[in-house]
């Protein structure tokens, strides 16, 4: 079954050729083999992605594809109609490895594209590899209301894949030599396809260094790698809400070619207040008051962020009236004062009345009679 090379993308159809290069450009670099050694079906969406932007990226080939759909596909790439039965037709698989390797179409060289996703760790030509970042690592982290107000530390365990203690990161036994890596003959590239369509892309064997281990650490095995478990301490500033994000410099996984250490995102969520509640910095309380209250007025105490404040209530108060009281809200997590907090006050009747209370009642209703709803509804 021929996919659709939007979805694919991730775009809509009528996409500017400039959302389809970002699209391409950012699966690409989540999806390139390099950068997932450990996910088989990685290459396989990452030559998805490329067929999809090479059609896409051609305003000819998009033009066909948008008229003529799967049909562009099964004919591999070339107009339906006439002469049609004279082509030999081509299947999705067999459409994604052909698409896919071509470099003529993008619209800028394979070299370009690994320097803009890599930092120009290689040349097509084969040049020492440079120094690259290692990936950023991701972990959730969840922290209490009034924590998100004032700041906190956490204590995190983590099992931080690191250079080997034994070979720094070389992956050879101390004393060995490297060797030349057959695959690539020493050039850390290594050359797919056939022509007139042949990609050079960075050895999958020696990641890009011409080199390998004659004789593999024993510690790592060849990696270069180990996983050690350690304990770091973070400190989560005033302000963070649910979705924010705190970075730890240097806390991922380790770059390649001497390149420095990925960081630790720490992806932020903040648990629920019993009473009160956040609206970006703002935060929003309800308060019960009495009938007295709220007819002759009165100075009540309120809980706050930074505890217990006396609010004055002032007479004849109506039910929903809201309150605000200025720079009570969340610090703004970038610095620059803080919201406002708003108090918003619910009339409750009292829950137990004695006859007595209940004589005063309507002594009262006698001395001031009112009808609320004659305004609203006019009877």
């Amino acid at each position: 079954m021929e996919k659709d090379l939007y979805e694919i993308l991730g775009v809509k159809r009528g996409a500017t050729e400039q959302e389809i290069k970002s699209a391409y450009r950012r699966l690409a670099r989540k999806y390139h083999p390099d950068l997932n050694p450990n996910d088989p079906t990685a290459e396989q969406k990452f030559k998805e992605i490329q067929a999809a932007y090479s059609v896409l990226s051609d305003p000819e080939k998009r033009r066909q594809y948008d008229m003529y759909g799967a049909d562009f596909i099964r004919a591999g790439g070339r107009t339906p109609g006439a002469g049609y039965s004279s082509y030999r037709t081509m299947d999705w698989d067999e459409f994604v490895n052909t698409f896919g390797d071509i470099s003529s179409t993008f619209g800028f060289s394979l070299d370009d594209l690994f320097g803009d996703l890599f930092g120009d760790r290689r040349s097509a030509k084969g040049a020492q590899a440079r120094p690259m970042k290692g990936e950023d690592v991701y972990q959730d982290v969840t922290i209490d209301f009034l924590s998100a107000y004032r700041g906190t530390t956490v204590n995190l365990t983590l099992n931080r894949e690191v250079y080997c203690g034994r070979c720094g990161g070389s992956g050879t036994e101390p004393g060995s030599a490297l060797t030349t890596c057959s695959n690539c003959g020493g050039s850390g590239q290594e050359v797919r396809g056939a022509p007139p369509f042949v990609v050079s892309s960075t050895c999958r064997v020696c990641h890009g260094t011409g080199k390998v281990a004659r004789m593999p650490c024993r510690d790592c095995r060849g990696t270069g790698f180990q996983t050690k478990v350690e304990r770091v301490e973070v400190k989560i500033p005033p302000g963070v809400d649910t979705g924010s994000i705190v970075r730890v410099a240097g806390k991922g996984k380790p770059g390649r070619f001497g390149g420095p250490f990925g960081d630790l995102h720490l992806r932020i969520t903040v648990r629920p207040h019993s009473y009160l509640r956040r609206e970006g910095d703002n935060v929003y309380l309800e308060v019960p008051i009495t009938i007295p209250e709220a007819v002759l007025g009165a100075e009540i105490e309120i809980p706050t962020l930074n505890g217990r404040v006396r609010l004055k209530i002032p007479p004849k108060t109506p039910s929903g009236k809201e309150f605000r009281l200025r720079g009570k809200g969340f610090p703004h997590l970038r610095g620059g004062g803080s919201g406002d907090m708003f108090v918003k006050v619910k009339i409750l009747p009292p829950e137990n009345v004695s006859m007595r209370a209940r004589e005063l009642i309507r002594e009262f209703e006698k001395e001031a009679p009112s009808n609320p709803r004659l305004k609203l509804f006019g009877f």
